[in-house]
């Protein structure tokens, strides 16, 4: 018996070794399901065409008839002024249904827009800002105040994308006359505490036009961290006209304190400047109605210093705020993570590592550790590593109300000075209910385990020793060069900073534990600009696209898969990639979950005639492609949710009704694969029982049932939502209908 025991105990360590070991934790490409498609053949407007923050690429639900994909983007034909657009596929199509402008104004500048897709009806709205359209003939070069507007498609009535169009806007936000201007509208549906609708909520950004946000720059105005959210709730009805929805407008005094410092407004101190670089997320699975949050981290050389807004909390440079009623209230939840040493500290190297160098590498590792962390009699101390800009992400809720965001981290110093090629990648998971944050280092991977924190970028192992770093040419370096998240530009140098214009990275939305990252890097860009060529040579002016994965809500993420210009199957976006190059690209909001092991992800991207963007004076003017393409990837190799039992959706056997919406009466088809009794009932939206429609013994085989709009006792019900439930022989089946009168 205890042979029998050891050898149990034996086999049990063996196969939990053999499962933990099998994990390569690495994606892989299997198939472009839909090869790279063009949207828009030709746009002067070659940046961030799909917006900074919130997604300009949204996918039906699996149980709206019709699904497909809405699209919306900036376009500007030669000669004209920027516009936003719209578009729609279905979600197997090869091509685009349907697109055009969202407005006919033709002299009016408009952009960044976003779109969300309402759960209930499958229609979606889009909001943008714009010249005022009140302005009927705006002047060359208007430079005035913008205002925001919205739009919507009515999807369910035709089940399929542009035949519903509103054909005209409705104001958001009128700026003009306010104290504070708002622009950059992010959109996002949830549910509502009104039965029978869905609440609709519009993110805006402060743009600098206040009393609080002057800022002492060039332009005279820096974009601030103030945040309006304008709410309203809609139901079925208001569809046919939205421009009656009242909206609901919320401001946030905590982050009206966080402004960059003006020497007129504000007094001289340089180091009371900061900004807070936020998205914004609400929460569409059932058991967290009402959860929303605006999260995100604070930028600024010296974060003791910001008296007005620190003074409110604790110190933090980390932002979460978080409503669990529906955007009725708020709880603010920041917090503080860094590496901030004594400030007598300065990097210190290892003398065995010099050691077991060879003279001339030891040599050449002195001069470039005296010549950046500073010799003897010019020391630079004071180094933290902090927060970095971050402007272009998402924000998302998993299945457990985890709120996950990415951060770049920077090492530098105190002052706000920092090293370019230092900035790391993380995705934060931040647990509302017990305050922790856990940190999962993307890029580089750090090799102990650091989950409260991120480590010094030149001290991964956080011994106290520099880390050594090795060079394509063989010889020692203090620097490891990671350049993540934006594009890279050195010779010539451009007049716009890229680490601020050219960043980003972006979540899906969790799809049951499936979310994918996606994010730039440059390192090997910097490398071959850094050698004039010599290093990296299939790297010049080349970053890549980097995309992880996760299958048990973040817990792990896979290693990041590469994607670069070039002909690779499987490593490239562009139609033409020796002409063309990848750049701002937009993950779809959520993952297709084909089978437990393979995903599908849809992107819209940028696919420019030549590298770098003519907007912000870096690059040929000579335009870019809108496209979007789908790709299948093999995630067996990274773990999946420990309590995971994925069974594939068995083949439904409770069919649409017909017509959807409907009026007065409506068909439910249904097959059945054995005999038994069938119970086919009718609820609201409150989870009533409105009619049994059925309630016998039925032979297999196909069956329908007309229900003409009535309750039990035979009255009309009112428009709305219903929902239609099979129950036989131990399988219970649910959809989801729309009485329109």
């Amino acid at each position: 018996m205890k042979r029998l025991t050891i050898l149990i105990v034996l086999l049990m360590f063996v196969t939990t070794a053999f499962l933990h070991a099998e994990f390569t934790n690495e994606i892989e490409f299997i198939k472009y399901a839909i090869p790279p498609t063009t949207i828009v053949g030709y746009s002067l407007y070659d940046y961030m065409n799909g917006a900074y923050n919130g997604f300009p690429m949204r996918i039906h639900g699996d149980d709206i008839i019709g699904q497909g994909i809405y699209f919306t983007y900036m376009v500007q034909p030669l000669g004209e002024e920027r516009k936003q657009h719209w578009a729609w596929a279905q979600i197997d199509a090869f091509e685009v249904g349907d697109r055009d402008p969202l407005t006919s104004y033709a002299a009016h500048r408009e952009g960044f827009g976003t779109l969300a897709i309402d759960q209930m009806t499958g229609n979606p709205i889009f909001a943008w800002h714009s010249i005022p359209y009140s302005i009927e003939f705006p002047p060359p070069g208007y430079q005035g105040e913008l205002n925001t507007y919205f739009t919507w498609d009515r999807f369910f009535w035709y089940n399929t994308g542009g035949q519903g169009w509103a054909n005209d806007e409705a104001l958001i936000r009128e700026n003009r006359e306010q104290q504070q201007e708002f622009n950059w509208p992010v959109v996002h549906f949830g549910p509502s505490p009104i039965p029978n609708k869905s609440r609709v909520y519009i993110f805006h950004n402060g743009n600098g036009s206040c009393p609080y946000q002057i800022a002492n720059s060039d332009s005279g105005f820096m974009p601030s961290s103030n945040t309006l959210m304008v709410t309203a709730d809609i139901g079925p009805e208001d569809w046919n006209d939205l421009h009656s929805v009242v909206w609901t407008e919320t401001y946030f005094e905590y982050l009206e304190k966080i402004y960059w410092w003006d020497n007129t407004h504000h007094g001289t101190d340089p180091y009371r400047n900061a900004r807070a670089y936020l998205s914004f997320s609400v929460a569409l699975q059932p058991h967290l109605a009402g959860h929303v949050v605006l999260a995100g981290q604070v930028e600024g050389p010296e974060r003791a210093q910001y008296s007005e807004w620190n003074d409110m909390l604790p110190e933090h440079n980390h932002v979460v705020i978080l409503s669990k009623d529906y955007g009725e209230s708020f709880v603010n939840m920041s917090f503080l993570a860094e590496q901030r040493p004594p400030s007598t500290w300065k990097p210190q190297y290892n003398p065995a590592d010099l050691d077991a160098m060879s003279p001339e590498n030891r040599d050449i590792f002195l001069q470039r550790y005296n010549a950046n962390i500073g010799s003897p009699s010019e020391e630079r101390t004071d180094w933290v590593t902090m927060p970095n800009t971050l402007n272009n992400k998402t924000v998302i809720f998993d299945n457990n109300g985890t709120i996950h965001f990415p951060s770049n981290y920077a090492t530098g110093l105190n002052d706000g000075s920092y090293f370019p090629q230092f900035i790391s990648t993380h995705i934060i998971a931040f647990n509302p209910d017990t305050g922790e944050a856990r940190f999962t280092h993307i890029e580089p991977e750090v090799p102990i385990d650091m989950p409260n924190n991120v480590p010094f970028i030149f001290d991964l192992d956080n011994d106290g020793y520099m880390d050594i770093h090795w060079l394509p040419d063989g010889t020692p370096t203090v620097w490891p060069w990671l350049v993540p998240n934006f594009w890279h530009y050195v010779d010539p140098a451009p007049p716009a900073n890229p680490w601020f214009t050219h960043n980003q990275m972006r979540l899906t939305e969790s799809t049951n534990g499936y979310m994918a990252a996606m994010w730039y890097d440059s390192t090997k860009a910097y490398y071959n600009d850094a050698s004039s060529g010599a290093w990296f040579e299939d790297f010049n002016d080349t970053p890549e696209l980097m995309i992880s994965m996760t299958r048990d809500s973040g817990k792990t993420w896979s290693k990041p898969y590469r994607m670069a210009y070039n002909s690779e199957p499987g490593s490239q976006l562009s139609m033409n990639p020796i002409a063309n190059n990848q750049s701002f690209v937009y993950p779809a909001d959520r993952l297709i979950v084909l089978d437990r092991d393979t995903v599908r992800l849809f992107f819209m991207y940028m696919d420019d005639f030549s590298y770098g963007s003519s907007i912000q004076n870096e690059g040929l003017a000579n335009g870019t492609a809108i496209r979007y393409t789908a790709i299948d990837f093999d995630l067996k190799d990274i773990p999946p949710n420990e309590n995971d039992i994925f069974l594939p959706r068995p083949e439904s056997m409770l069919a649409q009704n017909f017509p959807n919406p409907f009026n007065p009466s409506t068909t439910i088809r249904f097959n059945i694969p054995q005999s038994g009794n069938v119970r086919l009932n009718v609820y609201n939206v409150r989870g009533q029982l409105v009619n049994t429609l059925l309630n016998e013994n039925r032979p297999a085989g196909d069956h329908r049932v007309v229900w003409e709009g009535v309750d039990n006792n035979g009255r009309d019900v009112a428009s709305g939502i219903y929902f239609y439930r099979l129950e036989t022989n131990g399988v219970t089946e649910t959809k989801r209908m729309v009485l329109m009168k």
